[in-house]
């Protein structure tokens, strides 16, 4: 398979089971036999960090529902309308 194919392929990784000398595992992908190395921990710290800021789409997301509230709840306090009668005596 040609580096092209290669770079457009979906891959499907077999990666070797880790060791407790080795901070990495080499791996191959099942489908176009591309190698590639991969860490067999992750950095929780960063990885909590990441986690824990919202990005752009999550935080306007937020921000709608909040404003979508809002307005329910400005619409259920004013009550629902009426139309005044004039009574007769």
């Amino acid at each position: 398979m040609t580096t092209a194919d290669q770079e457009a392929c979906v891959h499907h990784w077999i990666i070797e089971p880790a060791t407790f000398v080795q901070p990495v595992s080499p791996g191959e992908c099942q489908k176009c036999h591309k190698t590639g190395l991969f860490k067999n921990s992750v950095d929780m710290d960063k990885k909590w960090a990441e986690n824990a800021t919202p990005t752009k789409a999550q935080t306007s997301a937020a921000d709608a529902r909040q404003e979508r509230a809002a307005k329910e709840r400005a619409k259920t306090a004013k009550g629902p309308k009426r139309k005044h009668r004039a009574t007769k005596y």
